[in-house]
């Protein structure tokens, strides 16, 4: 059942115990024996009015608006409904203070507790809204409608009702009702508690809720404690003292509203509701000829003024921000779209001229088209090994654009480790050698055959090729020497691991450039300088492919020309 439905329930259930005292008390109680009412002086009766008034009036407007403006349909229904469970309790206390119609008095007192109960209930099933994402669990939702149904099947025995009656000219004794009205309130305590721990599971700004449950709690500890001692002693003003903190609740409750929008209210619905409020306190001035109780309305709205425009200015920057952010980030995401778009498209096309390049001068440094001068052989070679590079270059920038994108495809088979490093080293030896560097590939021949499941393209291309390359391109002397090997494997699941590495005695790598090395972009302090053609973009394709294989990859070197070393690890 709706937990809507069953709080309306609950307050016709209350209707029984007033409609019985009304038409039936009169018969009962003896007329000289009437519960004498509250005498209290006129500046307390000005000052009950002003703490039962103000809040009333005050969180009446806070859930109109947040009934009509708020888009989280379940959160401000309940909200309206706790406060107005809290208006019908302040309501109703303010008659036991400055009513003088006793059987009124007995009337109200009856079903005050009740509803103190249910505010208590409200206030903790709308804190655990936000912690739980909109959607309590079940044991919350059924301890909670529990509290809140137990007092209804007592007045539904009518013991209760009886029993008050018979008290005739002594106070009002609640007697259970007190004790398992204190029960409910350190359970709702508790689990106010429990969802505020909760809420790094949330997915709602965490500031306002802070504060706005901190007050809360803050209200609803000290209000109970009030209630307890007011009904222990029949001294009922004690209440006045619990309802102290209320306006630190309401001031940040606006406070969350407004300038942490925590209910999603636009700026124009804040600042209505700011002028509202201020209108509402304004005009209570109306309501008292007391000095103390004019003094304590000025001060009130001058400090409702003061914090008014600190909200309001506050709401509508925070608003501001909000839209000049989510226009941006829509001009952002349709920026990338677009540039991802011309990328992929310039990239094919480019691609494809650049393929037809490579291969007509592969033909021609190889003689297809007869025999060149020995210079024009070089300067075909020359182009050949320019063009193959230029494809390098535009490969990387799609595979880096597909990878950001999640459309890279593994196709995945049986693979040769062996042949497939041996074919990515004949086909770099060239680069080598025109560098005067030692190329050499050395392989544990007690581990063959090193055969795995991988996508063989992707690896040769991105991985193997570019960790090759990378070596030649960075070493102005000396040597590159790769191996592959197997070890048994302690981080790649069972069984063994197959071992790639390429070691050179290049530039090396400084601490600084080895946070960099394998991020998207992500250039050596002096790479370029080195290689021109560096687009920061090959360790980056290569630590994603490695990975999607389950293996890892990683950098070491001892700092600045010392040379460098590149491991792969792939489960074999």
């Amino acid at each position: 059942m709706d937990f809507f439905v069953l709080f309306v329930l609950f307050l016709t259930v209350l209707a029984a115990p007033v409609l019985s005292v009304y038409l039936y008390a009169g018969k009962i109680l003896p007329s000289a024996c009437a519960i004498t009412p509250y005498a209290g002086s006129s500046g307390f009766i000005a000052l009950a009015y002003y703490a039962h008034l103000v809040p009333i009036a005050v969180l009446v407007v806070i859930a109109g608006f947040v009934f009509a403006s708020s888009h989280e349909r379940k959160v401000k229904k309940i909200f309206s409904l706790f406060v107005l469970a809290f208006s019908l309790w302040l309501s109703g206390n303010l008659i036991t203070l400055v009513s003088e119609n006793p059987l009124l008095l007995h009337a109200v007192r009856l079903v005050l507790g009740f509803l103190e109960i249910a505010f208590f209930v409200l206030a903790a099933y709308f804190v655990a809204l936000f912690s739980f994402s909109g959607r309590p669990p079940f044991w919350i939702r059924f301890l909670l409608l529990a509290i809140l149904l137990v007092p209804i099947g007592l007045v539904f025995q009518g013991g209760f009702t009886l029993e008050t009656l018979r008290t005739l000219c002594n106070p009002l004794q609640e007697g259970y009702l007190a004790v398992y009205r204190l029960g409910a309130e350190a359970v709702v305590l508790t689990l106010i508690t429990y969802s505020w721990m909760l809420l790094p599971q949330a997915t709602i700004p965490k500031k306002p809720f802070h504060a706005m449950t901190a007050s809360l709690f803050l209200f609803l500890s000290i209000f109970a404690l009030s209630s307890f001692f007011a009904s222990l002693t029949a001294h009922y003003e004690i209440l006045l003292y619990g309802l102290l903190a209320l306006p630190i609740f309401i001031i940040v409750l606006v406070y969350a509203i407004s300038n942490l929008e925590l209910f999603k209210m636009e700026s124009f619905g804040v600042q209505v509701l700011l002028y509202l409020i201020l209108l509402i306190i304004s005009s209570l001035f109306l309501l008292t000829d007391s000095g103390t109780g004019r003094f304590l309305i000025g001060i009130t709205l001058l400090l409702a003024a003061a914090f008014g425009y600190l909200f309001q200015q506050g709401a509508l920057r925070e608003v501001s921000q909000r839209h000049s952010i989510q226009k941006l980030a829509e001009e952002l995401e349709d920026s990338n779209a677009r540039q991802e778009k011309l990328i992929h498209f310039i990239g094919h096309e480019v691609k494809g001229f650049l393929a037809k390049d490579q291969s007509t001068f592969a033909a021609l440094a190889e003689g297809d088209g007869g025999t060149l001068p020995g210079a024009a052989t070089a300067l075909a070679e020359n182009a050949l090994l320019e063009t193959r590079t230029a494809v390098r270059v535009v490969t990387d920038i799609l595979a880096a654009a597909n990878l950001k994108r999640g459309t890279l495809a593994l196709q995945v088979a049986a693979v040769d480790l062996e042949k497939l490093i041996a074919e990515v080293v004949k086909k770099t030896r060239p680069a080598a050698e025109g560098k005067g560097l030692t190329l050499s590939l050395t392989v544990d021949s007690q581990d063959r055959p090193y055969s795995i499941t991988a996508d063989a393209g992707q690896l040769a291309d991105h991985v193997f090729r570019n960790l090759v390359e990378n070596a030649v391109n960075y070493t102005p002397s000396g040597s590159v020497d790769i191996f592959l090997k197997k070890a048994p494997s302690t981080t790649l699941g069972a069984g063994n691991k197959v071992i790639f590495s390429v070691k050179d005695t290049g530039v090396g790598i400084t601490e600084e450039d080895k946070k960099r090395l394998f991020t998207e972009g992500g250039h050596g302090r002096d790479s370029q300088r080195v290689n021109a053609h560096s687009t920061g973009y090959g360790l980056y394709i290569a630590k994603q492919i490695v990975e999607a294989h389950g293996g890892t990859i990683r950098a070491e070197s001892e700092g600045q020309g010392t040379g460098s070393t590149f491991i792969v690890e792939l489960p074999a």
